[in-house]
C-alpha cells in the first residue's frame, strides 16, 4: 500500500491490498476499496450526498480512479473501473 503524505484517509475506510493512494485526495469513512486499485490526486471517494449517506462505497479490484474524481456513496462499482479524463 502507498499512500502520500497529503491524503486523507477516514477512520472506517478499508483498503485493500497494494492499493495507492494519490495527492491531496480524501476518502472517507464508508468507502471499500478492492486490491491493487489505484487512485490518483485530487480525488473525493465516498462523498455523501442526500440519497445514499448511510451506504457503502465499493469499488472493485484492479480499478483506476483518475485526477479529480469524485465517487459517490451507495454506488457498487466492479473490478478493473477506470474513470476519470
Amino acid at each position: 500500500m502507498s499512500i502520500h503524505r497529503s491524503a486523507i484517509i477516514e477512520k472506517g475506510a478499508q483498503l485493500g491490498e497494494g492499493v495507492v493512494v494519490g495527492p491531496f485526495t480524501t476518502i472517507h469513512a464508508k468507502v471499500r476499496i478492492g486490491d491493487f486499485s489505484t487512485i490518483e490526486s485530487h480525488c473525493v471517494i465516498g462523498h455523501e450526498n442526500l440519497h445514499n449517506s448511510g451506504a457503502f462505497l465499493d469499488i472493485g479490484p484492479e480499478s483506476l480512479i483518475r485526477t479529480h474524481s469524485v465517487l459517490y456513496l451507495g454506488s457498487k462499482l466492479g473490478p478493473y473501473l477506470e474513470t476519470g479524463h
